[in-house]
């Protein structure tokens, strides 16, 4: 028996210096690392790389401050930086949420994103809008008759060799500047989906993707554009 404690201490100290076992605890805190590190692997690919925090991010484009809930950014590297060229967002429709457990179905599965506004935005890179573009470009590239719809849209083919080959032009036309979609036409290949590009800001623009089948409901798209802007642009 041992009765000094230098003795014991010393004792003590080998045991730990043991190859067996530095090699088991080396073993465990490795095993430890793999498990919280597949975890949270599995929780980003499973959600896609959204996050559900709702803080505001602060993001400068060239002049112009937004101040943007996490869960609206699409990509991991634009919600840590402060300056950019573009912010890629995904907004629920028609709530105008970001990602939430409660609407992650719309986010995560590719059935669903007709919930979805994809929306880009940067600096202006061109004076007029598409709207604005109406008298200029669309108006003269059209092909017979508009087609009146259900939704007060009305649809418009253009001309083949236009530059909008396999596109039609949705269009509206009673309150003042018009509001245009330009879409893939029926017999594209998978989701039609239609596009739009609106000045939001005196230096902003916006580029807005969403599917075709939910044209019906454009004044709500237009409406949940507009309060998402009018919500993130500080100045």
């Amino acid at each position: 028996m041992i009765s000094d404690p230098d003795q014991l201490y010393a004792k003590r100290t080998v045991w730990f210096r043991r190859p067996d076992f530095i090699f088991v605890a080396c073993a465990l805190l490795l095993a430890i690392f793999f498990f919280l590190a597949t975890g949270l692997l599995k929780s980003r690919l499973s959600s896609r790389g959204y996050v559900e925090s709702t803080s505001l991010h602060e993001i400068i484009i060239g002049n112009s401050v937004l101040r943007v809930p996490r869960n609206m950014i699409r990509f991991e590297t634009e919600r840590s930086a402060l300056v950019r060229d573009q912010l890629r967002l995904a907004v629920h429709w028609p709530t105008g949420a970001g990602y939430s457990k409660a609407n992650s179905a719309a986010f995560l599965m590719p059935d669903q994103d007709e919930a979805l506004l994809f929306i880009t935005l940067e600096q202006k890179s061109q004076n007029e809008d598409m709207s604005q573009r109406w008298s200029s470009v669309y108006a003269l590239v059209t092909e017979g008759n508009p087609v009146p719809l259900n939704n007060g849209l009305m649809k418009q083919a253009l001309r083949a060799n236009s530059g909008f080959d396999g596109e039609v032009l949705y269009v509206e036309q009673t309150t003042g500047l018009p509001w245009i979609a330009r879409c893939q036409s029926d017999s594209t290949h998978g989701q039609p989906t239609c596009l739009q590009d609106i000045h939001v800001s005196e230096e902003l623009s916006a580029t807005v993707r969403f599917r075709a089948s939910t044209l019906d409901q454009w004044q709500k798209i237009r409406e949940v554009v507009d309060d998402t802007m009018d919500a993130i642009i500080i100045r």
